[in-house]
């Protein structure tokens, strides 16, 4: 016989299980927190627990499921992910390519197992679908694989732990063994098929319904539909309902969730030193696990105790996360991720260095890419045939042969258990198969670290909120997303409901607004205090949307709120606030840590203020000065702290090894005296020993012919260009190729000078041309024209190298005898372009000719006083290198963006 049980009040309820008889009854509810605050309740007011006194309604669905059939084995969505996968991709279907389409298919399901839980289904909706052809031209053919999937499970006898209330309803409850009357309280998280399960088994127990009487039921109607069949009189609620004015209810609206949580632990605090006890305190979200991270941090400074354990998925430990990345490894799913884990957790000597490891595996793209270091993946395991199917036991006898055995192994015991309990013995997978099986349940299982505090303060989810004894609560995240969610799902909640209405079925809803009828009930509560809370972004910086209930009940209690507002001042706060000493004292630190963070907090919030050591000796380019120009801190990070930004590999070469390759061809094809016959069989022998001697690699080595074709065509351009200049100019001779030097910088004349100086100058020229009178002209190879300037931009530009080569040469300082510089140009070999930089106008020139049209042209008062600001420049920075002003002070934000050590920088903008 069925009973209902209207409360109106969570005050009713609760009067309810007062009177509820432990020994004869078993109370029914939705989520496990319930459970234990029910359990806890009886163990306190009777002294004793039956364990068959409080059930989560998916256990008590498990009970009955096992009675009428033994034999079932249970599917858990990590396996079933991966055995439904293995069953779809053999078929090949266009819309169904990847193994994203297993979630649509596991949410279809679901929505189907009322209908597949009767045997006559396969008749049923084929004569729906010629009432409603336009359905089945939109989600027929999912319809028809789900049922495809439903007839394997059960010749498998597979059946998923959600499925069960669908499948028992197509079995003879009345062979059930149960003598206790069971009160259902699972207020709006039942689903018609668990509404429809009820009614049945009424027929044959006694059987108590608690229904939540909701007079807001009208703004969401699916919400209690399941309810519908089993009332007298279907339920209409109050149309002209309004939230409440209450007195208790506080409105606060926050710029993020992270400011949300910092006044949400300040009101905590507050009530805490009020005299109000933790357990009569709640923390409450639609998903608390969101906030959680940040909410353990502010609470563990406060010292504030949560009811809630501390867990980590399984995955997260750094001996399975080792593991299945060598088997990832192993399995050809590679990623740069998973060899940075394998190659350097849980070991002391690595067998390269990190920024090797960065060089060859930054970009990964396949198992092709492993041989640029094939000596490291050297195994004396056996491979597995990836097309050979295996039993779980198999594939777990070869996974456990790389397992360090220095780890501890409490984590894979775990695991073990979990894949001995559902994994069916004879189940046979391919070995990817197997590992994505593996990497479920390592992302999903969790491990506890703390147990919760059952005196601290509840911090729950909303749909765990209903049993707290709270009269002091917070609520996050009042967001339209978090409270209200809809199903990506073909069928519309128009074509459930006409299945239900047609074939009696019940499909369900699309449209879940299961939290917001949970928030209302939630306020229905008798509080002293309740703050309800809005944040405009979430932890990313996404941006949120305020529910309507929060703006409309704010509006009712005349505390809409349209500007965000401070937070509660916290604990942490506090500290942060405090001076270096007090800080120190707080956190019990030594004399050389406060010194650290003195110096540090120096520096970050006075860049003006040096913290580096001066230097005795220095050594600069003219490329090392551009880089302090650009920002001191990219001089630090390469020649104080020794970091490399060298390029990793890829399907093409980058830039800088772009350069290397075209310099060191254009090097050997200048050798005096020139020859322009080359064939291309000589240039591509030509290109392949500059390759060598440059140690060039390639991200992959099929992509080589195409760039030494490239060259290739590079090499004739400079071939050509050439032989016309020479025909021009022929007492052009090159007498400097990739010319080395090293001189010194006097800090006191200003001026360079002859090697020996605590500051050494080194660079290398890339070509130094000379005429038959002795005069010079510099050349730069180049590979694009882009950045490249003329000489009236150098200097505001900080492009010092043709005009500080030009001024080495002339005093001598090369290795070359002294002399007039009268061209200084960048040579872009694509573009058969050599005019940018400078030309000294001299119509007795052997080297260029004035008469040509130039933007670039200089006199000698020019190049003289152009010398002069190079040296006035260049004596600033080594002065300031020399005294250790390294600070990050970038010329503009913008070097920023592309700087390889902006997530090390320490300056205030990025900080």
């Amino acid at each position: 016989m069925l009973k209902i049980l209207s409360c109106a009040q969570p005050e009713a309820k609760r009067s309810l299980f007062a009177d509820f008889d432990a020994s004869g009854g078993a109370w029914v509810v939705s989520d496990l927190q319930s459970k234990w605050h029910l359990q806890k309740e009886l163990l306190r007011r009777e002294g004793v627990l039956e364990q068959a006194c409080v059930w989560r309604a998916t256990e008590l669905w498990r009970h009955f499921a096992f009675q009428l059939q033994p034999d079932v084995r249970l599917l858990s969505p990590e396996l079933a992910q991966t055995l439904f996968w293995n069953w779809i991709e053999p078929m090949g279907l266009p819309w169904a390519k990847s193994p994203q389409a297993v979630p649509v298919v596991l949410n279809q399901m679901q929505m189907w197992m009322s209908l597949f839980s009767d045997p006559q289904h396969e008749e049923i909706m084929p004569q729906w679908f010629q009432a409603n052809p336009e359905s089945y031209v939109r989600w027929g053919h999912w319809f028809e694989l789900c049922a495809e999937i439903w007839r394997r499970c059960q010749s498998e006898g597979l059946v998923m732990v959600n499925w069960l209330p669908a499948v028992l309803l197509s079995q003879d409850l009345s062979a059930l063994v149960w003598e206790r009357e069971l009160t259902f309280d699972l207020g709006p998280q039942i689903s018609q098929v668990e509404g429809q399960l009820i009614k049945e088994l009424s027929r044959h127990f006694e059987v108590n319904l608690i229904f939540p009487e909701a007079p807001w039921v009208s703004l969401m109607k699916n919400t209690l539909r399941p309810y519908d069949d089993l009332l007298a009189q279907p339920y209409k609620g109050d149309p002209e309902w309004q939230p409440s004015v209450s007195s208790a209810l506080e409105f606060g609206r926050f710029s993020t969730q992270l400011a949300e949580v910092k006044d949400a632990v300040g009101r905590v605090r507050a009530w805490l030193d009020s005299g109000v006890q933790p357990q009569q305190i709640a923390v409450v979200a639609p998903d608390i696990e969101e906030y959680w991270p940040a909410l353990q941090m502010y609470a563990q400074q406060e010292g504030i105790a949560f009811c809630k354990p501390v867990t980590a998925r399984l995955g997260s430990f750094l001996e399975m996360a080792r593991w299945i990345s060598t088997l990832r490894t192993a399995l050809a799913k590679v990623s740069a991720a998973d060899l940075e884990m394998f190659l350097f957790s849980m070991q002391d000597q690595p067998r390269l260095s990190f920024e090797d490891f960065r060089v060859l595996f930054t970009h990964v793209y396949d198992s092709y890419d492993l041989r640029r270091a094939s000596y490291l993946f050297e195994s004396a395991v056996t491979p597995l045939d990836a097309a050979r199917t295996l039993r779980a036991s198999e594939f777990l006898i070869w996974t456990l042969k790389f397992w360090s055995t220095a780890a501890p192994t409490q984590r894979l015991l775990a695991l073990l258990q979990v894949i001995g309990q559902e994994v069916p013995p004879d189940l046979e997978l391919l070995p990817h198969q197997w590992l994505s099986y593996f990497e479920g349940i390592l992302a999903r299982r969790e491990q506890t670290l703390r147990p919760a505090d059952e005196n601290g303060v509840w911090c729950v989810s909303l749909s765990s909120a209903d049993w707290l004894p709270v009269t002091h609560g917070v609520f996050l995240n009042l967001s339209e997303g978090a409270l209200r969610s809809v199903e990506n799902t073909p069928v519309s909640s128009g074509e459930a409901q006409k299945i239900y209405a047609d074939t009696g079925y019940a499909v369900g809803t699309s449209d879940h607004q299961e939290n917001e009828f949970e928030l209302l009930w939630f306020l229905k509560r008798e509080w002293n205090e309740l703050r309800l809370c809005f944040a405009a972004t979430d932890f990313e910086g996404r941006v949120l949307t305020p529910s309507k209930l929060w703006m409309w009940a704010a509006f009712t209690n005349e505390q809409l709120k349209h500007q965000p507002e401070a937070p509660r001042v916290t604990r942490w706060d506090e500290i942060q606030r405090q001076s270096p000493a007090q800080l120190a004292e707080v956190r019990r630190w030594d004399k050389v840590r406060q010194q650290g963070l003195e110096t540090g907090l120096t520096r970050d919030t006075s860049i003006a203020v040096s913290t580096w050591k001066p230097s005795a000796r220095e050594r600069v380019s003219a490329s090392s000065l551009e880089r302090y120009w650009n920002c001191p801190f990219q001089f630090a990070a390469e020649r104080k702290l020794k970091l490399s930004d060298a390029p990793a590999l890829d399907l093409d070469l980058d830039r800088r090894t772009r350069g290397s390759l075209l310099h060191a061809l254009a090097e050997r094809l200048t050798e005096e005296p020139l020859r322009f016959d080359w064939s291309d069989e000589e240039l591509g022998d030509l290109i392949e020993r500059c390759r060598a001697d440059e140690k060039i690699r390639l991200g992959d080595e099929r992509m080589w012919p195409a760039l030494k074709a490239q060259h290739t065509r590079l090499a004739r351009y400079l071939l050509d260009f050439e032989q016309e200049w020479r025909r021009r100019f022929p007492n052009t001779k090159t007498v400097g190729r990739e010319t080395g030097f090293e001189c010194s910088w006097d800090l006191s004349t200003g001026a360079p000078g002859a090697a020996g100086g605590a500051v050494t100058l080194s660079g290398r020229l890339d070509r130094i041309d000379q005429d038959s009178k002795g005069r010079y002209a510099l050349v730069d190879y180049k590979a694009s024209s882009a950045n490249l300037r003329n000489w009236k931009s150098w200097e505001a530009n900080h492009d010092v190298q043709l005009a500080l080569y030009s001024m080495l040469v002339e005093e001598g300082l090369t290795g070359l005898p002294a002399g007039p510089v009268t061209a200084a140009n960048y040579y872009v070999i694509k573009e058969s372009d050599r005019r940018k930089g400078f030309h000294l106008r001299d119509e007795t020139s052997e080297l260029y000719s004035s008469a040509d049209r130039h933007y670039n042209f200089i006199n000698e008062q020019e190049k003289s006083e152009l010398f002069a600001r190079l040296r006035e420049q260049i004596n600033g920075a080594v002065t300031a290198l020399m005294e250790g002003r390294l600070n990050p002070e970038p010329e503009s934000e913008k070097v920023c963006g592309s700087c390889s050590w902006r997530k090390l920088c320490r300056a205030p903008h990025l900080n």
